[in-house]
């Protein structure tokens, strides 16, 4: 895959069967990451932004119990939706870190012309943080939401040098090898991927990086070797080898008193998977101890259908060891 730089082989789970598009609906597994919630203060600001800086498809909208929602194409379903908490009111950093627990990533060919794009419309980013293998920098919408950019020079060409495809949702995690477990053996998420470095995106996996340097070769399309001692046992994770990848990274933090997660004010995301079989899947999350709430009404936009006539299903949402909230729908 070549998100991390390096493979270490491939796991998969044995526990409810793998996560597999041909699983029966005897067997509840989970099929792909296929929704991603984002709720704002302000809906059409919002989706100025979305649509006219960063050219996500429009895909429908519509009015709910929730308030007004728009929905965008964009590798997975993204439903923008009202409610969300002003930067200004949300819960601030501790230990001089910031809490950035969920960082969707844009996938495209041309990360500079991107970068110059965004500078000439005065967008907050990062620097570009160039890795050979690949490149990225971070950047903020409207509400001061984190958002990624990356190319990968180890993947196909995406054709495209606009933000249009979500590749990867990072999800950054305090206790690594504990959460690996829990995607890939609670879930039956397929563990494709393990990292021996960390993920430049926290203080830890910066460090790192200035402390050992990696010095790469002429080719930019192959990933470096890198030797390390003692390397831990991982230093990060990428589950699903097709559509939207879930990756975790070290250098997250739990909520102080292990509270839960509330979407909107302390995260604007809210990341959703789909499932075979909805029921079965909800039965072996309870077997597992895993808090979960629902079933309620969920209205997902059928693309081999009319793409602006919603069809109904159901949803569940659960929460992770560290206090991270799912949405499963069918």
């Amino acid at each position: 895959m070549g998100l991390f730089g390096s493979k270490t082989g491939q796991r998969r789970s044995t526990v409810g069967g793998t996560a597999s598009k041909k699983a029966t609906a005897t067997e509840p597994a989970i099929l792909r990451l296929g929704w991603l919630g984002v709720k704002v203060a302000d809906v059409m600001a919002e989706s100025a932004f979305l649509e006219g800086v960063l050219g996500l498809k429009y895909r429908d909208e519509g009015n709910s119990a929730h308030g007004h929602h728009v929905r965008y194409d964009c590798g997975l379903e993204l439903e923008l939706v009202g409610g969300g908490t002003t930067w200004a009111t949300r819960p601030k950093p501790r230990l001089g870190q910031p809490d950035l627990p969920l960082i969707p990533d844009f996938h495209l060919d041309n990360i500079q012309s991107l970068a110059s794009r965004f500078h000439e419309q005065d967008i907050m980013l990062t620097q570009l943080f160039e890795q050979g293998w690949a490149a990225s920098f971070l950047f903020f919408d409207p509400e001061r939401n984190l958002w990624q950019a990356s190319e990968t020079r180890t993947e196909p060409a995406s054709n495209t040098e606009t933000t249009s495809r979500l590749g990867t949702l990072w999800l950054s995690v305090e206790d690594l090898p504990a959460a690996i477990s829990f995607y890939r053996d609670v879930l039956g998420l397929p563990l494709v991927d393990e990292a021996v470095r960390p993920r430049p995106i926290t203080l830890e996996a910066e460090q790192y990086q200035a402390e050992n340097p990696v010095e790469f070769g002429p080719a930019l399309d192959q990933s470096p070797v890198l030797e390390i001692s003692n390397p831990p046992p991982s230093a990060g994770a990428v589950f699903f080898n097709e559509g939207v990848r879930l990756a975790l990274s070290p250098g997250g933090l739990r909520l102080e008193n292990a509270a839960e997660r509330v979407w909107g004010q302390d995260t604007a995301f809210l990341p959703g998977f789909q499932t075979n079989n909805l029921s079965g899947f909800s039965n072996r999350l309870r077997a597992a101890q895993v808090k979960i709430t629902g079933p309620f009404p969920y209205y997902h936009s059928q693309s081999n259908r009319n793409p602006h006539q919603s069809q109904p299903t159901q949803a569940i949402r659960f929460i992770d060891p560290e206090g991270h909230r799912w949405q499963v729908f069918e």
